[in-house]
Order: C-alpha cells, then structure tokens, then sequence
C-alpha cells in the first residue's frame, strides 16, 4: 500500500520541516502550539506512508483512516491534510473520538496528552485479525508525551521535542504486536530514536 520515498527525500525532509521554534513568549503560546502539531500531523501523514498495516476486513485499502482520541488540535491539523488530499484525489478520513466506546477501525490512532489515562483500554480493543498465525491489533498507537513507547505502555510513535525539534520514538515490539511494518528507511533516520518494551 505505502509508496516508498527515497532516502534522500526522507532525510532532508525531516531536517529541514519540522523544527519548532525556540523561546515563547507567553502571547505567542497559541501560536507555537499551533506549529507543533502542524507539524507533528504532517509528519504522522508522512510516516503513514511507510508502513505497511497489516490486512483487515474492517479498513479499506484504498483509503487512508486516521483517529484522534481526546481533545487535541492534533484533529484539526490532520482534517487540513484530508481536504488538500481531497482536491488531488487522495483518499484520507480522519475521526474524533471522544471517549473509547465511540473508537472505530482505524490505521493510526492519534492519544491526546489528556487521554492518556485510556491506554490501557485502547490497548485492549477488537482484533483486527492474525498475520501468521498470531492475533494483531493493527492499528498504530501514536501519542507525543516522551517515554509512552517504552515500557510496555502499547504506543509504537511517539513524538517528543528534542533542542527544538520534533522528533519521534518508534517501539519495534509494538510494531511486532500490532502486526504492521515500519520500513527501514524511517528506522535508519536521526530523528527517529528506536525503543524496546
């Protein structure tokens, strides 16, 4: 599903897009805030691009779904994205849950800082089916509060600012769990630090 970039492409992108500016005055907050997650959606719609998610009757394959739980201009930024994609054709849908009940199928699910709270039970939602003979989530937990991929805590990407730049950590047993692949080319980038359970 995913067309793969080349390394080039890759590289440069991550240096020269996503840097976060520096001190804030507290006036310019929203603004910076603002920024980040412009950021951080275009670089999640970007890492979407390399992985290959595992099969599943319930998600189309021609069509990109992106969740957000919790409150989070997260939402707002990826709906931009789905409406640019639109007009070129590309096919991207992206849906806000509020609270667990209400989480439908999707590809990558997006946990707000305040609902971090929840893992636990996203972790534990319906199968999407098995890839070689094991039962697999398949679906990418995301999040951007630092160390929630590590520890068994269930999030494969999490993104974190590091001297002033968006950078992101990627559990490999959470990929192996959820039954999706992250290519290589992402693993080997500098900004990608890479964790275990």
């Amino acid at each position: 599903m995913p067309v793969l970039l080349s390394r080039w492409y890759l590289i440069l992108l991550f240096i020269f897009a996503f840097t976060v500016g520096g001190g804030v005055a507290s006036g310019q907050e929203k603004k910076v805030v603002n920024r980040e997650y412009k950021l951080k959606a275009s670089l999640l719609f970007k890492l979407s691009r390399f992985i290959k998610y595992s099969p599943s009757k319930k998600l189309p394959k021609n069509r990109l779904i992106m969740g957000v739980l919790g409150d989070s201009p997260m939402t707002g930024e990826l709906r931009k994205i789905a409406a640019i994609l639109a007009r070129k054709k590309k096919r991207m849908t992206v849906l806000h849950f509020k609270k667990v009940q209400d989480i439908k199928p999707c590809h990558m699910l997006f946990i707000a800082r305040n609902r971090w709270d929840l893992l636990g039970a996203v972790k534990n939602l319906g199968v999407a089916g098995k890839v070689k003979g094991k039962r697999v989530s398949g679906t990418v937990l995301v999040g951007d509060t630092r160390g929630f991929a590590g520890s068994r805590k269930g999030c494969m990407i999490n993104f974190f600012i590091h001297e002033n730049k968006i950078n992101f950590e990627i559990n490999i047993d959470a990929e192996r769990r959820a039954g999706v692949k992250i290519s290589s080319k992402v693993l080997r980038l500098a900004v990608a630090k890479i964790v275990r359970d």
